[in-house]
């Protein structure tokens, strides 16, 4: 999927979405560029929102395959591999320059997790960040190793490891208070991290990135269980959007309001 056009509205405000694994590629199709897409100024918020991720093909379902083999790993965007999501990833933020960047992923019992921390993997007896790290067992190399991802990538993992960890910059409290409002699934906080596997490499990649661009105001992780239906996960995903684009106004002029 091609990067779109990232400048679609007076202010120049970009959101930055990705997934992995459904129901979290599902609930971010309708911001998908392409011909369907429906981001532009984004419920008249002033915001373009963008999403990518990854297919699964032939059935959609990455759970009939193992880790590491095609249908698990994915097609396109993002697939389920550190060295596609680093220099996916890195591609993504340098072209939208998003304000705010929301990473998600599919979890396991808590149906809208909210990640606290990323980061923090390790023991800091190692020299090697890459060891830290569970290996995805897709294409040649497993680990996101110093040679085989983004000079970036490869920073954060060596600074936020053994007990370093980066806080999420989303509005946790409100999300946590608003979204259960909504009674539509189970919301919790998760002071962890989102864990040594791909979702934690993600999560770091959108906290590292706020550390690094000033515009940026905005970023965190959330896991979406595993069972969701897509419906659900889609409101919940437009609320948080919803609940987020408002604190933060996108326009000069709403914003000196």
């Amino acid at each position: 999927m091609s990067v779109a056009t990232a400048k679609a509205n007076t202010c120049d405000a970009n959101v930055l979405l990705t997934g992995y694994w459904p129901p979290t590629n599902e609930m971010l199709r309708t911001w998908a560029p392409g011909g369907q897409w429906q981001g532009k100024n984004w419920r008249n918020l002033g915001y373009n929102v963008y999403a990518h991720f990854p297919e699964f093909p032939p059935d959609g379902d990455p759970t009939n395959d193992e880790i590491g083999d095609p249908g698990s790993v994915g097609t396109g965007d993002l697939q389920v591999d550190y060295q596609t999501t680093s220099a996916d990833f890195w591609r993504f933020v340098d072209h939208y320059q998003p304000r705010i960047l929301i990473t998600t992923s599919r979890g396991g019992a808590i149906e809208w997790e909210l990640e606290a921390i990323e980061g923090g993997h390790g023991e800091l007896e190692s020299s090697d960040p890459a060891s830290g790290w569970i290996e995805d067992r897709s294409g040649a190399e497993f680990l996101p190793t110093q040679v085989s991802v983004d000079p970036r990538s490869w920073h954060a993992i060596s600074k936020y490891r053994a007990g370093k960890t980066l806080s999420s910059k989303l509005p946790l409290q409100k999300l946590l208070d608003e979204l259960s409002a909504l009674g539509v699934l189970n919301v919790e906080i998760n002071h962890e991290t989102s864990g040594n596997y791909l979702s934690g490499f993600m999560g770091l990649h959108g906290l590292y990135y706020n550390t690094i661009q000033t515009e940026n105001l905005v970023a965190g992780h959330i896991h979406v269980g595993r069972h969701v239906n897509v419906q659900d996960a889609t409101t919940m995903m437009e609320k948080t959007l919803e609940i987020i684009l408002t604190q933060h106004p996108a326009c000069p002029s709403e914003e000196s309001q």
